[in-house]
C-alpha cells in the first residue's frame, strides 16, 4: 500500500490518497502527534483508524450524491452536479460520454422528460448537467446505477432526488457560505 498526502485549508487538513488496497484486506492509519505541532507549537493528539475492503469488486458500492437538497427550491438556471466516489463507465464496458447520459440519467418534470446537455469530468467522477428548467415546477433527478460499473466493476448505487423550481425570478436567492 502506498499514498500520497496533500495539505490543505492552509494546512489544517490532509487528504491522503491510498493506492494499492487489495479485496478482503483490513487496514488501519496511525497518525503520530508527537511527530507533529501546530502552528503555534500546540501538541497534536495522535489519531487511529481501521478499515476494510469489500471481498471482492461486485461487493463495493460506489455512491452518489448531489449539489442539491431534497426538496430544495432551486432557480432555473441552477446546473445539477452528479459526483460519484470513484470514476463509473457503462456496464457494458463503455465509456461516459454526453451521447449516452440518457442511458442512465432521467430528468423528469411529472411524467414528461426534460430537456438536458452535460459534460463529464474528473475523470468520469463527476457530470454536469445544464437542465431545461422552468418556473414553479417540480422536478426528479434519477440515475440507474444497474446501468453502470465502477472501472474494477464495483456496484453503482441507483439513486433519485426530488426538487423544485422558484416560483418567479424574485425568489431566487444566492447562497453565501463560510468555512472557518
Amino acid at each position: 500500500m502506498s499514498f500520497d498526502p496533500k495539505w490543505s485549508n492552509g494546512n489544517k487538513r490532509i487528504t491522503i490518497k491510498l493506492s494499492g488496497l487489495k479485496y478482503n484486506s483490513d487496514y488501519s492509519i496511525k497518525v503520530d502527534g508527537k511527530k507533529l505541532k501546530g502552528e503555534n507549537g500546540e501538541k497534536i493528539d495522535s489519531k487511529d483508524i481501521s478499515f476494510s475492503t469489500a471481498k471482492t469488486p461486485a461487493d463495493a458500492i460506489i455512491k452518489i450524491s448531489f449539489n442539491i437538497s431534497k426538496d430544495e427550491k432551486v432557480g432555473i438556471n441552477k446546473k445539477l452536479i452528479i459526483s460519484f466516489d470513484r470514476a463509473v463507465e457503462l456496464k457494458d464496458g463503455g465509456a461516459i460520454d454526453k451521447d449516452n447520459l440518457k442511458d442512465f440519467i432521467t430528468l423528469k418534470s411529472g411524467s414528461d422528460e426534460v430537456v438536458y446537455s452535460g459534460v463529464i469530468s474528473d475523470g468520469g467522477k463527476k457530470i454536469t448537467l445544464d437542465p431545461n428548467l422552468g418556473y414553479d415546477g417540480d422536478y426528479t433527478l434519477k440515475i440507474d446505477g444497474d446501468k453502470l460499473k465502477g472501472e474494477n466493476g464495483e456496484k453503482v448505487d441507483t439513486k433519485d432526488i426530488s426538487f423544485s423550481t422558484v416560483k418567479t425570478p424574485a425568489d431566487a436567492s444566492i447562497k453565501i457560505s463560510f468555512n472557518l
